[in-house]
């Protein structure tokens, strides 16, 4: 006897294989002394792979990012011109700006720093009583002159 072959069920079209989460990872960065030394500037930090800047228009969401620098992982902060061109500092460097373009700086991204919410929470509360001490201060500067 032959066997009888059994209809498959129509499961209907596979769904879309969805995007792998990047992994998140801690790890010490390293800024770049003016001198090129490699200088410890945080520790356990946690960082995400990423090979282009998140964009509002023409204008990147700035942030501290791990680059390849001579083949070296550093931590720069990138921020943004007027004009929509890259602005690049080297952490532990002399604060220079320079500037690149958004095509000449992308190649080089190896990940962005996460921040803590709570840490940048507390962070941003400390500044504000920075600010808050300072002017008061410059008040009472003012009313001494």
């Amino acid at each position: 006897m032959r066997k009888r072959k059994e209809a498959i069920p129509n499961r209907g079209p596979k769904s879309p294989k969805l995007p792998a989460e990047p992994t998140i990872r801690t790890m010490d960065l390293y800024g770049c002394a003016h001198d090129g030394r490699r200088v410890l500037w945080q520790r356990a930090a946690k960082v995400m792979p990423v090979s282009e800047f998140e964009n509002s228009g023409i204008y990147i969401h700035s942030g501290h990012f791990v680059i390849d620098h001579q083949g070296r992982a550093i931590v720069v902060h990138c921020g943004n011109f007027s004009d929509g061109a890259i602005s690049l500092r080297f952490v532990h460097g002399d604060l220079t700006s320079h500037r690149f373009q958004r095509s000449e700086v992308e190649p080089l991204l190896l990940g962005k720093e996460v921040k803590d919410p709570g840490q940048e929470a507390c962070t941003l509360q400390a500044i504000k009583e920075l600010l808050i001490t300072l002017q008061a201060k410059r008040g009472r500067d003012k009313g001494a002159s």
